[in-house]
């Protein structure tokens, strides 16, 4: 015969530490009692004769959006849950409602509840309780009885948390009292799991108790609990044992074999123990005196996407997963809202790249094995606002000013996954356009013949944040950075080929397709008016000389010769004037010829102005020249006879005045 061994663990959830249940119900899974095809279509997943059902041994409650099981139930399943609202809904409303968990020999029930009293006077909640009985089994030649042995009640009215673990040998009996016409439910929920004596515990956390907790545990008795995971903490909340011989040991490990953490006796203080590994616990009883024995919590940490964890308890799932209810009511370790888990790491958003072009960008998002609805796309400025739906994961935004930044938002929406309804992940980046291509410089309106030289070119299209200019000749190389497209410098050659390449820039750095092209300065001004000036005043000295050579025959044909050197200095002088130069006062300069000085006459009456002094060269064509020059007006004869005077020059027959 087997020795059977139940324990029960109850804890009223009112003040408990495990007070959190999930109760949202998927939004993406069929409700009870909606059309369906497939079990898998409906959150209580089963469909039977086209509804969304429970299986016949089980009930909807609406409380909590669950089938549990039905009233005045055996049950074997070895994990689960068990509720009631017995509500006046059409349906019968129980006067006694039971239900017996029993499983084979060698194993126990741990299980919670909360419990919750509707619209009910206090001495209406005092009537109504939810009472618990030790189910003892007797194993006979006939078969199995049962005898009952009240263990507690629990009333909704009360406020407390405890624990209770049944004797050996025993199952557990759940029943619910209704004592007044007037009830209208009596709400609890019981979370139980079944283990065995020599329990390998797999779940992420529960609560181990001795049997017969508070009251009593078995005299001459081995319990053991080996608690697999990575990483895994022993939360003692207490010990009561004979301080004799009996102990609670916990190893780091396995198995006995593996180093003990702690051998304790007697502990009336809460104790926490941690592993890095497997946690092996042994409850060992000596056949002397009993005490109450011990109760404890253990909990997995470090868990991964998709383990099961506990609401109310802190740091069970790995860094960035948080504890959550799925859309089956379950808690999880998923990840946090809005995100998405893909590649053993929880995205906020899809990765998209992004290939930005002159009037367009190219959208290429990253696909999630093809599980997703649709994307939204939004792109904006500052003056305008535009968006467009896709289910394509590749997507072109064409339309664009170049250079022009743009605020892109990506709303995409994936499908339902095992766990998770549909998740709207978003996605905020910024995207400038390319600059376009500048153009060519504008000869017209460009300076290339004097300094400061000028450049303007035509501008880029758009938006462009700045320009570089490359000038290149055989001598030199510019480099310019311009806001405007327009280049001032006093860098250039004059008379010299430049090749120049233009290109824009938008505010990222991101450049334009290059224009290229070539120029060329003009000639140096400075040194052709140089040139010119010292031309021009040389023949304007030399008309000046030769006129010193002319005979002058009576004094009405002096004064006129004289009148016309004065001119000709005048012109000296203002021509002078005008190429940034100045002529030097006229001074009284001697002409030997002869040896003779011929005065002019101040007083001349024919003669308007007055001059100081006429030089008179003796030359043979003096006479011929003069005969020339008197034809025309003096000012003319300046210029007009300087080829004729230009022997005068080389012969060195005059002085200067």
């Amino acid at each position: 015969m087997f020795v059977i061994t139940l324990t029960l663990l109850l804890i009223v959830q009112l003040n408990a530490k495990f007070s959190r249940e999930c109760t949202h119900q998927s939004s993406s899974l069929k409700p009870y009692g909606s059309r369906c095809i497939d079990s898998s279509e409906c959150f209580n997943n089963y469909c039977y004769s086209n509804r969304c059902q429970c299986p016949y041994d089980q009930i909807f409650d609406s409380q909590i959006n669950l089938c549990l099981p039905n009233c005045n139930t055996n049950i074997t399943r070895r994990a689960g849950k068990i509720s009631t609202s017995v509500r006046n809904e059409g349906r019968k409303r129980y006067k006694d409602c039971k239900w017996i968990i029993m499983d084979s020999a060698n194993s126990y029930v741990v299980f919670s509840s909360s419990v919750k009293m509707d619209s009910l006077s206090s001495e209406l909640k005092s009537r109504h309780r939810l009472d618990l009985y030790d189910y003892r089994v007797t194993y006979t030649n006939f078969g199995r009885n049962g005898n009952l042995e009240y263990l507690a009640s629990a009333h909704a009215s009360d406020e407390y948390s405890k624990t209770y673990a049944t004797t050996l040998n025993s199952g557990l009996q759940i029943q619910v009292d209704f004592d007044s016409p007037k009830i209208r439910g009596l709400d609890f929920l019981i979370v139980y799991r079944v283990y065995e004596k020599d329990a390998q515990i797999t779940d992420t956390y529960g609560v181990i108790a001795s049997p017969g907790y508070p009251k009593s545990y078995p005299a001459s008795s081995r319990f053991t609990w080996t608690i697999f995971g990575k990483s895994n903490t022993f939360i003692l909340t207490d010990l009561k044992l004979d301080g004799c011989c009996d102990s609670l040991t916990i190893y780091n490990g396995n198995s006995n074999s593996s180093a003990p953490l702690v051998r304790l006796y007697n502990e009336t203080t809460q104790k926490t123990f941690t592993t890095k590994g497997p946690m092996y616990i042994v409850f060992e009883t000596n056949s002397a005196n009993q005490s109450d024995g011990f109760s404890a919590v253990f909990y997995r940490q470090d868990l991964d996407h998709a383990e099961k964890c506990d609401l109310n308890i802190d740091g069970m799932c790995k860094p960035g997963l948080a504890c959550r209810c799925d859309k089956y009511t379950e808690a999880r370790c998923l990840c946090p809202d809005g995100h998405y888990y893909f590649g053993n790491n929880c995205i906020y958003a899809l990765q998209t790249k992004v290939f930005p072009a002159e009037t367009s960008v190219s959208l290429d998002i990253h696909n999630v094995s093809l599980n997703f609805v649709s994307h939204q796309l939004i792109w904006s400025t500052c003056w305008e606002i535009r968006e467009k739906l896709t289910k394509i994961t590749r997507e072109v935004i064409s339309g664009l000013t170049p250079g022009q930044e743009y605020n892109v938002k990506i709303i995409s929406t994936l499908a339902a996954d095992t766990y998770n309804d549909p998740i709207f992940l978003k996605s905020n980046f910024i995207v400038i356009t390319l600059p376009a291509q500048p153009g060519e410089v504008l000869a017209e309106e460009s300076n290339l013949n004097t300094p400061p030289y000028v450049l303007k070119f035509n501008s880029s299209q758009g938006i462009v944040h700045h320009y570089n200019i490359t000038l290149v000749s055989d001598t030199q190389v510019l480099t310019y950075q311009v806001k405007e497209a327009e280049l001032v410098t006093s860098d250039l050659t004059a008379d010299t080929l430049y090749n120049y390449t233009i290109t824009a820039f938008n505010k990222l750095g991101n450049e334009s397709t290059t224009f290229r092209g070539n120029v060329t300065t003009g000639p140096d001004q400075s040194v052709s008016v140089g040139v010119i000036a010292g031309i021009t005043i040389s023949i304007i000295v030399l008309l000046c000389c030769v006129a010193v050579g002319i005979v002058v025959l009576d004094r009405k044909r002096r004064t006129q010769i004289t009148h016309f050197l004065r001119l000709c200095l005048g012109n000296i002088r203002q021509h002078k004037r005008e190429s940034n130069g100045s002529l030097s006062k006229s001074r009284n300069k001697k002409a030997s010829s002869g040896g003779r000085q011929l005065k002019s006459d101040p007083k001349g009456k024919d003669n308007k102005h007055s001059y100081d002094v006429v030089i008179v060269p003796s030359s043979p064509d003096v006479a011929g020249l003069y005969r020339d020059l008197n034809q025309s007006t003096p000012a003319e004869n300046c210029y007009a006879n300087s080829s004729a005077v230009k022997q005068y020059l080389d012969s060195s027959l005059y002085e200067d005045m």
